[in-house]
Order: structure tokens, then C-alpha cells, then sequence
């Protein structure tokens, strides 16, 4: 029912998705959706020992790529709409756009950097020794 092909894509029933765990904190290995390319949940897993151990792995295989942080290399503007702040940024995978809620702020790290978690659940790495002085201009409020 669920597999996966040489290069990563994971199909359900014949159908590319992707996994969108629902709380990937507190229930890492349940609740999570298989969502096709329109974003139409075609599937709902309530815990994964409820599979084979061939899905099973499919699956945390894909959650542990998809919890990895998107390090921003450029923020093109951040600005704040009604409940949320918009971040127009850019990562080695392009340009994107996500949203937080003006209450949550960046979180530091140990290291001296800093995530950010969007309202979807994902996380982006925020290094402000990358950024220029109008990024960091832009960006420092949320940190300091």
C-alpha cells in the first residue's frame, strides 16, 4: 500500500505523497497524513506499529528527512498581516514564503543561531553571520 521509488518519492495506492506529520514533537511515530500533490489527505496513520515493518520504514525514513531544518540564506522581507508575520525568504531549495504567529518568536540555539518554527510545523535555521546588515536590520527585533 505504501512504497517508494529509487529516488525517494513516496506513493500510496499508486499515488506520489507526501508525509505531513500532525504532532511531530510529542507523537513522532503516530498521527501522521499522506497528502497528494493537491493537498488532499489520501491517507491517516494513528500509529506506525500498525504496519509492516517494510512501511513502517518507509515512513521514518521520510519523517527524518522532512524534520531537518531549511537553513535561510536570504531574507527578502518580513512584515506582519493580521495575527502573523510573513517571512519572504530564500534556502538552498529557492524562494519560499513562510508564516508564524506574531506570539511566537525565534528560538536560540546553543550554537548562537536561531529557529524559527513556521505555523505548519517546520523549521527553518536562522545564522545571522550569513546575513547582510539589512537582514539582520529586518530580522533583529524578533531576536533581541
Amino acid at each position: 500500500m505504501i512504497t517508494t521509488k529509487a529516488n525517494g518519492e513516496i506513493f500510496y495506492k499508486e499515488e506520489k505523497v507526501s508525509i505531513k506529520p500532525c504532532f511531530p514533537e510529542a507523537h513522532p511515530e503516530k498521527y501522521i497524513s499522506l497528502i497528494n500533490s493537491a493537498g488532499k489527505e489520501l491517507h491517516f496513520i494513528e500509529d506506525l506499529k500498525n504496519y509492516n515493518k517494510d512501511e513502517a520504514t518507509i515512513i521514518v525514513n521520510a519523517l527524518s528527512q522532512s524534520s531537518k531544518r531549511m537553513l535561510i540564506k536570504e531574507i527578502k522581507q518580513i512584515e506582519e498581516e493580521i495575527e502573523l508575520r510573513v517571512f519572504h525568504i530564500a534556502t538552498e531549495s529557492g524562494r519560499t514564503v513562510f508564516y508564524t504567529r506574531l506570539e511566537d518568536w525565534p528560538k536560540a540555539t546553543k550554537d548562537g543561531k536561531f529557529t524559527i518554527r513556521d505555523i505548519h510545523g517546520d523549521d527553518y535555521l536562522l545564522d545571522c553571520k550569513i546575513l547582510t546588515q539589512r537582514e539582520i536590520k529586518q530580522v533583529a527585533p524578533l531576536l533581541f
